[in-house]
């Protein structure tokens, strides 16, 4: 995680590195005019986990990639500020309050009536998949950069 890596204390000795969250760094680049992307026609639902939102102070940068992908609706829950409940290794350690922050959460994605949710954080992704398939619901999570790049022609 980007922002761990950034509270990472190297030694006085050591130079840090410069540190990019993925997303960050896709956004800042201009759109090369070669790249060409093909048409998605789906209801994208755009989770912006707790750790974007609040410590890096990122609201953007997904929806910004994404919506250079023709013809995609791109979806904004209404989140509170909670988390979702995946929290790192939280929704291992304690999985029933995990699961309860979750539901919060997902019932919010799901009002939105997505064919498809993205998310940024690995956590989040995994912990939503699990919900989903507890509710027997057909509905992929993954990542923007993989969203992205299976529209790249």
């Amino acid at each position: 995680c980007s922002v761990t890596l950034n509270e990472y204390e190297y030694p006085a000795t050591t130079t840090p590195p410069q540190i990019y969250d993925v997303m960050h760094f896709i956004a800042q680049q201009s759109k090369p005019a070669s790249l060409n992307l093909s048409s998605l026609t789906k209801r994208v639902a755009v989770y912006t986990p707790c750790s974007q939102r609040n410590i890096r102070r990122d609201q953007n940068s997904v929806t910004d990639l994404l919506s250079l992908i023709p013809e995609i609706q791109l979806l904004a829950p209404k989140i509170s500020e909670s988390c979702c409940g995946a929290a790192g290794s939280y929704f291992l350690e304690y999985p029933d309050i995990a699961a309860k922050l979750g539901e919060q959460t997902l019932q919010s994605i799901l009002a939105t009536q997505p064919d498809m949710i993205v998310t940024n954080n690995i956590g989040c992704q995994l912990h939503l998949q699990q919900l989903l398939k507890k509710q027997r619901l057909n509905i992929p999570v993954m990542h923007p950069i993989t969203l992205f790049s299976q529209q790249i022609t």
